[in-house]
């Protein structure tokens, strides 16, 4: 993944390296995350969206790391497991 530039603008590689990333990183989660999103910084990786566990929030954590060698600054992923049904949660 290339690095971002250093006044903050992303080139186009690096937008389509962040959503190649994020849709593989949907596909490992298996939809345990909702409206996953990976923020691109000059310093490294946000991640956001939702989940109906601190499991989920975890193993979006971990799988991120397991595919991308750039840094992961925060995971700002929500967990709102009142607001998923309880056939969501059920795999």
């Amino acid at each position: 993944m290339n690095q971002p530039a250093i006044d903050g603008r992303q080139d186009e590689d690096e937008r389509v390296s962040v959503k190649q990333l994020e849709a593989c990183l949907q596909s490992r989660l298996n939809g345990r995350v909702r409206d996953l999103r990976l923020v691109s910084t000059n310093a490294g990786i946000v991640l956001h969206g939702f989940a109906a566990s601190y499991y989920a929030k975890q193993l979006a954590q971990h799988e991120f790391m397991n595919l991308s060698v750039c840094p992961l600054l925060a995971n700002e992923i929500v967990v709102r497991w009142h607001e998923i049904s309880l056939s969501d949660m059920i795999e």
